[in-house]
């Protein structure tokens, strides 16, 4: 499958995120943000497009992983766990608690990692909280 550029370099800075994970320093944590803004606007460019498909599992898969492996993040800057936390998707949350609840600690130790009031609430609370912003920005 010939991938369009922007799902290619996205993907590329996710490899390179998680080769990073126990080293991970604040540049290794932008690329992970990066990648998905650049998923994100690539999908709700091309919602019909051949390869929404691809690049919405690949967001899922990362999303799993960091989920998966956020224990093991060094001490990183605020601004780190908030881009973190913006950057998953409410919908690729749910699919990936339905498959594995087990990372709901994960995504709970990304929100105690920013000691903001956006994250004092429960889980369904932000999630339809980040639904809302997003059709806000992006209609």
């Amino acid at each position: 499958m010939d991938l369009p550029t922007e799902i290619k370099n996205a993907e590329n800075l996710l490899i390179q995120f998680e080769k990073a994970i126990t080293d991970l320093t604040e540049n290794d944590a932008d690329k992970f943000s990066i990648a998905f803004g650049d998923i994100g606007r690539y999908l709700s460019r091309n919602p019909e497009s051949e390869h929404s498909l691809y690049a919405q599992r690949l967001r899922i898969n990362y999303t799993r992983r960091l989920l998966e492996e956020v224990h093991l993040f060094p001490v990183l800057p605020e601004s780190c766990w908030l881009n973190f936390r913006w950057s998953l998707e409410p919908n690729d949350l749910k699919t990936v608690f339905k498959e594995r609840p087990d990372l709901i600690s994960g995504y709970e130790c990304i929100r105690n990692q920013y000691p903001d009031e956006t994250f004092s609430h429960d889980l369904d609370h932000v999630i339809t909280r980040a639904e809302e912003r997003k059709k806000r920005l992006f209609g």
